[in-house]
């Protein structure tokens, strides 16, 4: 999320949404379920030597549940040369609209505020005042959903 240039008090889930990456806990499974795809018909292990127990299992059963096809046979080793096609940004470009959004407290008052610029031109910009019971959390996550309601109206 660093690349994002978000601040630490952005919502990570939100973030998440907006760069369009898929929730650690999907990922970490998806990992665990390629793994257990690609060694299944290799060495069919047993951790306990009298039973068929552990997260082996599980992922099997996660698997057969979820139909989850399996993937194209991998290219043994000896076959010969396998090539990988690389394509990762590194830098963030130049954007058409940029967003900015701050959530605060201040004096027990707790207020968001966003803008929608292009360029050096602000093209939307608000201030919300909510209740002193809010957290900036949630004040950080109403800037960020107003901000994305203005970016959905301009597209």
């Amino acid at each position: 999320m660093s690349i994002t240039g978000a601040m630490r008090s952005t919502p990570t889930a939100t973030m998440e949404i907006l760069c369009g990456l898929m929730p650690l806990h999907l990922y970490v499974m998806e990992r665990a379920c390629m793994m257990r795809l690609r060694t299944r018909k290799e060495n069919p292990l047993k951790w306990f030597d009298h039973l068929r127990r552990g997260h082996l299992q599980y992922l099997d059963r996660y698997i057969r549940r979820n139909d989850i096809p399996t993937p194209p046979p991998r290219v043994p080793f000896w076959s010969g040369t396998v090539r990988y096609a690389v394509q990762k940004t590194w830098c963030i470009k130049e954007f058409d609209l940029v967003g900015y959004t701050d959530g605060s407290r201040i004096n027990n008052q707790t207020g968001a505020g966003w803008a929608l610029t292009k360029g050096d031109t602000v093209l939307d910009q608000g201030t919300l005042k909510l209740d002193e019971t809010n957290t900036v959390f949630q004040a950080e996550v109403e800037a960020i959903k107003n901000l994305l309601f203005i970016f959905m109206e301009i597209n």
